[in-house]
C-alpha cells in the first residue's frame, strides 16, 4: 500500500512538473527548489523526534525474472508503441513547447533516451546502496534528511554554473511554488523516508518493481487532465506492467515467508538449563546448531 501511494505521488509530481517546465521554468532551478523544500521540511522532524536472491530452478524464482521482464517490456511499449488512438485525438500542448524542443530531431530524441537510461541506472544503484546503509544506519528519517541536504548542495552548485541569469531563479506564479513545494515535501522528503523503510523490510527489488506502475498512472492522468493522446500500445503496455508486477510479488511472497521463519527460529533459539541441585534457572541464549559445551 505504501509503494502504491508513493507511485501515485510520483505521478502527480510528473504531471505538475511538466506543466511548470513547459511554461518556462528552468529544470535545474526546479530540482534545486525541490531539494531545498525537502530539506527544510524533513530536518525539523529529524530534530524532534538483504540483497536479492533468485533461484532459477524454483517456479517463484522464475516468476521474479519473468515478471520483471514483463514490467520492463510493458513500460517500454507504453512509450514506443502507438497503434490506434483510444482517447484525445489532439494534444493541447504543441510539440514546439516540449522540453526537448522539436521531437522530430532524432539526435535530441537519442540524447533524451540516453539521459533517462543513465538516470535509471543511478536510481537503481541508489536503491541497492540503501540495503547496507540501512543495516549500519537504521534511522530512516535521519538518512532521508541527509540525502535531501546533500542533494540540495549538489543541485545548488550545478544550477549556479548553468543558470547564471538571476531571473531564472525567480518563482513567477503560485502554481510554480505549489509544484516545487509538493515535489519537495511529498516526492522527496516523505518519499525518501517511506522508500528507505520499505527497502529495509522487503529489499530493493520489491521497491523498484513498483516504479512501472507510475508510468501507468501518469498515462491515465495525462489523458484525463492534460488531454494527451492515448494509444492502443499504451493500454497493452499498462496491462503488461500490472501483470508483471503481480507475478513478481507472487515470487517474492516465498522470500517473505522464509524470512519470517528465520526470525521465528532466531527468537526461539534461547534455551533454559536447570542446574542440578540448584533452585535457580540459568538462561543461556545460544545457537542450537553449535554445542553448548565443548
Amino acid at each position: 500500500m505504501a509503494m502504491i501511494l508513493l507511485q501515485l505521488c510520483y505521478a502527480v509530481v510528473t504531471l505538475s512538473a511538466r506543466v511548470t517546465l513547459v511554461n518556462g521554468t528552468s529544470p535545474r532551478v526546479f530540482i534545486l527548489y525541490r531539494q531545498v523544500f525537502a530539506t527544510i521540511f524533513i530536518f525539523p522532524f529529524l530534530y524532534f523526534s538483504r540483497y536479492e536472491t533468485v533461484n532459477i530452478r524454483n517456479i517463484r524464482g522464475l516468476a521474479k525474472i519473468s515478471g520483471a521482464v514483463l514490467c520492463v517490456v510493458g513500460a517500454i511499449s507504453m512509450t514506443l508503441l502507438r497503434g490506434p488512438k483510444i482517447l484525445n485525438s489532439e494534444s493541447t500542448l504543441p510539440l514546439e513547447n516540449s522540453l526537448l524542443g522539436d521531437l522530430t530531431d532524432q539526435n535530441m530524441w537519442l540524447i533524451g533516451c540516453l539521459c533517462v537510461f543513465a538516470s535509471t541506472v543511478c536510481y537503481s544503484l541508489w536503491l541497492t546502496f540503501q540495503v547496507p546503509v540501512s543495516a549500519y544506519y537504521p534511522d530512516h528519517l535521519s538518512l532521508s534528511a541527509w540525502m535531501c541536504l546533500f542533494g540540495t548542495i549538489q543541485c545548488a552548485v550545478v544550477t549556479f554554473f548553468f543558470d547564471k541569469d538571476p531571473n531564472a531563479w525567480i518563482i513567477h506564479s503560485y502554481s510554480e511554488l505549489a509544484t516545487c513545494l509538493y515535489a519537495g515535501v511529498v516526492s522527496s522528503a516523505l518519499a525518501f523516508t517511506v522508500q528507505a523503510w520499505v527497502i529495509s523490510k522487503r529489499g530493493p527489488l520489491f521497491s523498484a518493481m513498483f516504479n512501472p506502475l507510475c508510468t501507468v498512472i501518469v498515462t491515465i492522468l495525462a489523458s484525463l487532465i492534460l488531454r494527451e493522446e492515448m494509444f492502443t500500445g499504451s493500454l497493452i503496455g499498462g496491462i503488461c506492467v500490472i501483470m508483471g508486477l503481480y507475478i513478481v510479488l507472487w515470487g517474492k511472497a516465498e522470500d517473505v515467508m522464509i524470512n519470517q521463519e528465520q526470525r521465528d527460529i532466531t527468537n526461539n533459539s534461547g534455551v533454559k538449563i536447570q542446574i542440578e541441585d540448584s533452585p535457580n534457572t540459568v538462561n543461556c541464549n545460544g545457537d542450537l546448531k553449535n554445542p553448548l559445551l565443548s
